[in-house]
């Protein structure tokens, strides 16, 4: 998800799943960021760690997880 502010600035960040050799290491998500410049480039890696302490507290089941998106 990007925010309207940061739209304009070649940036972005994204969370993906981790493959299932990576998940056999302990690994569960992948943070992929692009910037335009090194600073960019590392508040897009900080918002992606961010985001992926905010989704470790979500439940799995994609029903449970749209309500509680709503509330």
């Amino acid at each position: 998800m990007m925010s309207q502010t940061g739209s304009r600035c070649c940036s972005k960040s994204e969370l993906e799943d981790a493959d299932p050799e990576e998940q056999e290491e302990g690994i569960d998500t992948k943070i992929k960021a692009t910037g335009f410049i090194f600073p960019i480039l590392c508040h897009e890696i900080v918002k992606g760690l961010e985001e992926a302490k905010a989704r470790h507290g979500l439940p799995e089941d994609p029903e449970t997880r749209r309500k509680v998106y709503k509330n």
